[in-house]
This record gives structure tokens, C-alpha cells and sequence, in this order.
């Protein structure tokens, strides 16, 4: 599949591994993505074909092996939807996406996210980091980093819930496209969100 763009992921399982993360369980088949994000282009591609597979290889060799490779969350629990776009026009679609749906698992939503999911290992010279609070959460993933967090399972956990527990969070837990499509209606009127 040839392209640069950007892709959702929606949990699709009955059961995520903690109570914190029920309201996504008990929607499962939710039209919330858990988490957005882009894949860029090489420098200078301007049609797909110059975009070459970085979609492809950012969903397969990134994101699929993130999940596989953890102990508490199953790689068949995960949908992933995805449209290939202009060079130059990924980061916009992926900031506006995430402004809308506010991800658990997205840095930038707004409300005490979960982060780590899509970042990069720390590179040469920078391996004293410590582990992010998606591993910290979501151990197994083989990382640079092994320093613990500053913040515990425990702590990350409360995070998740103060994040579900903001009705703005609730209003966006979409069940069906159609409320998708109203409530992005009403929220055309709103200013944008600062990130």
C-alpha cells in the first residue's frame, strides 16, 4: 500500500486490562478512536507513489508490534482505519482529529492522556529517559529506556480515570457515525483548541 497519511485505532475487545479503561471496553465497536496518529513522507515525495509505504510500515512495523509485544492487550482487539493524504497535509488532519476524539493514548488531547504509545525509543545518548507511562501501563515492549516513571501504575490509573470522568471526555465516546457527524456539526462553532 503506497502513501503517507493518517490512521485511528478503535479497540475492539470486551475487556481492557484495567477497570480505569471501561468506558472505552463497555463501547466496544466504539466509533472513538483510542488513538491517532500520521506517518510522514520522505522528503520531497509528492505523489503516492514518491510517498512510498510509510503508512504501511508506521501501522505494521511500529503499532502492531507495540501491541503484540505487551503482556495485557491483544493485537485482534484493535481496528485501524486510515486515509492516505497530500505531503504536507498529515500533521493538520492528525492535530484536528485529535482536538475531536481527544485519544486516551494521545499526547496534545487536552485532558491527562496516557503517553508513550506512538512516541520513539529514546536514541543513542539518551537512554537514561525514563520508561513512558503507555509502557509503564502496557509493559513488554523492548525499550532503551529503563529508568521507572515518576508516576506508578496507581497514579497512571487515577489519570485514566480523571480523563473518562471529564464530561467533556464522556460527550465524545461515540457509539454510532452518525453521532460523530452531529456532534462534529455543534463543534464547528467552537474555537479552536490551544495545543
Amino acid at each position: 500500500m503506497y502513501g503517507s497519511g493518517v490512521y485511528a485505532l478503535y479497540y475492539l475487545g470486551k475487556r481492557l486490562p484495567f477497570p480505569s479503561y471501561d468506558p472505552i471496553a463497555e463501547s466496544a465497536g466504539t466509533e472513538t478512536p483510542i488513538y491517532v496518529g500520521k506517518s510522514a513522507p520522505p522528503d520531497g515525495a509528492m505523489t503516492v507513489v514518491e510517498q512510498e509505504y510509510a503508512l504501511y510500515e508506521r501501522l505494521t512495523t511500529k503499532h502492531r508490534s507495540s501491541i503484540r509485544d505487551v503482556s495485557n492487550l491483544d493485537v485482534a482487539d484493535f481496528e485501524c482505519r486510515y486515509i492516505v493524504v497530500g505531503t504536507g497535509w498529515e500533521s493538520a488532519t492528525e492535530l484536528e482529529l485529535i482536538r475531536y476524539f481527544r485519544p486516551l493514548w494521545n499526547k496534545g488531547n487536552g485532558f491527562e492522556p496516557i503517553h508513550g504509545f506512538g512516541g520513539n525509543d529514546q536514541g543513542g545518548g539518551r537512554e537514561g529517559g525514563a520508561i513512558s507511562e503507555w509502557d509503564t501501563l502496557h509493559p513488554g515492549r523492548e525499550r532503551k529506556s529503563k529508568e521507572p516513571n515518576e508516576k506508578s501504575v496507581d497514579d497512571l490509573l487515577s489519570q485514566v480515570d480523571r480523563h473518562f470522568g471529564r464530561e467533556e471526555i464522556r460527550r465524545r465516546i461515540f457509539t454510532s457515525r452518525d453521532e460523530v457527524v452531529k456532534h462534529f456539526l455543534t463543534t464547528l462553532t467552537e474555537p479552536p483548541m490551544n495545543f
